[in-house]
This record gives structure tokens, C-alpha cells and sequence, in this order.
């Protein structure tokens, strides 16, 4: 069956124009009911699936004019290993998806993903959870794309240790993450390789003191710790800190979330580059009135990394997802998401406003089968005039299951 996205873009990411228009915003994301076609003596699995997608992006560029319109031929092998256990608990899983765009060979692509865990349980009160995801893709940009697609290499590693019973009265929860951006661009634009500016790499520590205030409900405060380091843009070098209070709650099937609300510093080792601050917040909730329709909501305010000779980037978003059951086998699903992301620095004077609507339904004729037909359409304001677009996807998707 379909399951609602509202994914907010983190912060330090860079939203690429196709995650804002085809990923980010995808009016339904596939998951069928697959069994592992491969067992081993200790409980290891392997489940494989496939989805083959047809989509036609009518401003593949994204431009503000001169649009290029293209089919998109799609087909994503996923395989996911599983090896279940009382005390660890671990999972591997790597999915290619290969684009041919029927238009423009040359934009023609494969990306790779790789995502990695394990769930240490060491007694009821110590648990440890890591986690690996590394990706390597390829983007369209609309003010780089007439020179070359953007290609990002991601790797992130990190882990969070949880102090305290699942039901206690009180819980620490440590974290730690480290995160390696690249791009394997190799055009030479004013002197200087295509993305370099963004190259970096990011370390967060964070604290956590969690305290039940209810059965299914705890309050949170928490700190972060972040530190950034440029390969070639060092005026962008330094850290930030996220003072934050907020819950995390979870009432049986009615309604889950987690608020944060509080405090964001930006401070830059340059002391010709401002520091910047602000309120930071941040909402991902669902609500099910019904067992067969729910509710995603998200929101986000938060200082992100800089792009387009930027210092930093004062983003805001919020979304809503909406998935109704008809039958067991047909469900649909509406979204909507509003970005404002405004570039600030004394070398860049934009700002943009994304909204994009998107309508999906879905048909499961088996259990291990998924079909299904969306359409999207986003529109960017930007003060830069070839910042601004509007663009319209319409696509069919095949999922299966083995």
C-alpha cells in the first residue's frame, strides 16, 4: 500500500531542484508487501523489489524560459537485507535507479544508494543505534544546468545512545554524526570546478534529557553542536549550536510526532562574514482520525547552509500529506508543500518561494504489486528573475514485489 512523504530538507542540505519538484515532493511513495526470496540458517534475509516509472517533465531545467520537455524512463532495483535478533538487530540495503531522458540523452543517469544499521540492545536500560547511508546522484539545477548537472557524493555516519528503559521516567539520549559532501563535477567555471564552493565536511554532537510526562508522552531538552569545514569556500568555516525544548509522543495509532522549538547560532571563523541567529523550530506529525486516513503534517524554520555566493540561507517549510483507503486494494493521496528560503551575506541578494501540489492514486491487485499515477506541479517566485519556473510531472509507476 502507499504511505504519505512530507520529508523537510535538513539542515546544511543544499535542495536540489529535482528533489523539490520530483523526489521531495513525490504525491505517493510505494511499498509493497514483499516476501524474502532468500533465507539463511541465523535468521538473514534478502527481500529484492523493483519500480519501474514513465514520467513527463515538461521543464526538465527548470527554467524560467526556453523550457525543455522530456519523458523519463525510470527503473529502480532495491535489494534489503534483514537479520533480526533480540540483542542486535541489523539491516543493509542498496537500490540503483537508472533515468534515460528520451529528450536529452546526455542527462541520461544512474545514482546509487547505500543504507546501513544496526540496534544494539545491551540490557533494558543501554541501547545503541547506528546508522550508515551514503549516496551518489545526479541533480539538475536551473543555474548551472546549461553547463553541467550538479553530481553530489554524500556519506553519513553516525550513532545515538539512549540511556534509560523504553518506559522510564527519565532517558539520556547521546548522539554523534559525520558528514562528508562532494561532487564529482570536473567544469571549470570562472576559475573555479563547479560545486567546489560546496564541498565540506560536518560534525554534529548532540545531548538529549528526555522526562515522561504522560504514558505515551515525554518532554524534551536538547542541545547540538555543529561544526562545518570547507574544502575551498573557508569563509564559510565554523559552528552552530541548537538550544531546543520540545515532545515526542506517540498515542497508539491515533497520533505520532516530535516538536522541537528554540534557539540557532551560525558563528563563522571569518570575522568578516556575519554571524547569524534566530528561532529555530521543528514539526513532523501524523494523525490518523480513521484506521483507513491519516494525516502528515511537517514544519520547519532553520538557518541552513549557504549556496549561490551566500553566507547562509534563513529556510521555512511546511507540508501536508493526506492518504485515504477507498478499498484494501485503492488508496489515494493530496499534498501540499510551501519552502520560503531567503539567501542572506553581503554578496547575494535573493529570495525564493517554492509551492508544489501533488495528487497520486494507487492500485494493489496483489499483495507483492503496486500501481500508480500522480501528478505534480511546483512553481518558484524568485526575485531573480531566471530563478523563477513553474513545472508539471505526470507519471506511472510499476512496483513488484518477488
Amino acid at each position: 500500500m502507499i504511505r504519505p512523504t512530507s520529508p523537510l530538507v535538513a539542515a546544511g542540505a543544499r535542495p536540489s531542484i529535482v528533489c523539490l519538484a520530483l523526489v521531495c515532493a513525490s504525491p505517493l511513495a510505494h511499498a509493497v508487501d514483499a516476501e524474502p526470496i532468500l533465507r539463511l540458517d541465523g535468521g538473514l534475509t534478502l527481500t529484492p523489489t523493483v519500480s519501474l516509472s514513465s514520467t513527463y517533465d515538461d521543464n526538465i531545467r527548470a527554467r524560467d524560459s526556453g523550457e525543455e520537455a522530456s519523458w523519463i524512463s525510470s527503473v529502480r532495483p532495491v535489494l534489503a537485507f534483514e537479520l533480526p535478533g533480540d540483542k542486535v538487530k541489523s539491516r543493509l540495503s542498496y537500490a540503483l535507479d537508472y533515468k534515460r531522458y528520451h529528450a536529452s540523452s546526455r542527462d541520461d543517469h544512474t545514482a546509487h544508494f547505500v543504507n546501513a544499521g544496526s540496534d544494539l540492545s545491551f540490557d533494558v536500560r543501554n541501547r545503541l543505534a547506528l546508522q550508515l547511508d551514503y549516496s551518489r546522484t545526479q541533480n539538475t539545477a536551473p543555474d548551472q544546468q546549461r553547463v553541467e548537472n550538479d553530481r553530489p557524493r554524500q556519506l553519513d555516519v553516525g550513532g545515538t545512545y539512549t540511556y534509560g528503559a523504553p518506559s522510564a521516567t527519565g532517558q539520556i539520549r547521546l548522539s554523534a554524526r559525520e558528514s562528508r559532501l562532494r561532487y564529482d563535477n570536473d567544469t571549470v567555471v570562472d576559475g573555479e570546478r563547479l560545486n567546489a564552493d560546496l564541498e565540506r565536511d560536518s560534525r554534529t554532537l548532540g545531548a538529549a534529557f528526555l522526562y515522561r510526562v504522560a504514558p505515551t508522552v515525554q518532554a524534551v531538552a536538547e542541545v547540538r553542536e555543529t561544526s562545518h569545514s570547507y574544502l575551498t569556500e573557508q569563509s564559510r568555516d565554523g559552528d552552530g549550536r541548537d538550544l531546543l525544548l520540545g515532545a515526542e509522543w506517540d498515542v497508539t495509532a491515533k497520533t505520532s510526532g516530535s516538536l522541537r522549538v528554540g534557539r540557532q547560532q551560525r558563528r563563522f571563523d571569518d570575522s568578516s562574514v556575519a554571524d547569524r541567529s534566530g528561532t529555530t523550530w521543528a514539526l513532523n506529525m501524523t494523525w490518523a482520525p480513521l484506521t483507513y486516513s491519516s494525516f502528515v503534517f511537517a514544519l520547519r524554520q532553520a538557518i541552513d547552509e549557504g549556496s549561490d555566493n551566500a553566507s547562509a540561507i534563513r529556510a521555512r517549510s511546511s507540508s501536508v500529506d493526506w492518504r485515504h483507503e477507498w478499498t484494501g486494494r485503492i488508496a489515494s493521496t493530496l499534498g501540499y508543500q510551501h519552502a520560503q528560503r531567503d539567501y542572506v551575506g553581503a554578496n547575494t541578494d535573493r529570495n525564493d518561494t517554492t509551492d508544489t501540489y501533488r495528487v497520486g492514486l494507487s492500485y494493489s491487485p496483489r499483495r507483492w504489486m503496486d500501481v500508480g499515477l500522480n501528478y505534480a506541479h511546483t512553481r518558484n517566485d524568485s526575485n531573480r528573475s531566471d530563478q523563477s519556473y513553474s513545472r508539471n510531472t505526470f507519471g506511472v509507476t510499476l512496483t513488484m514485489g518477488f
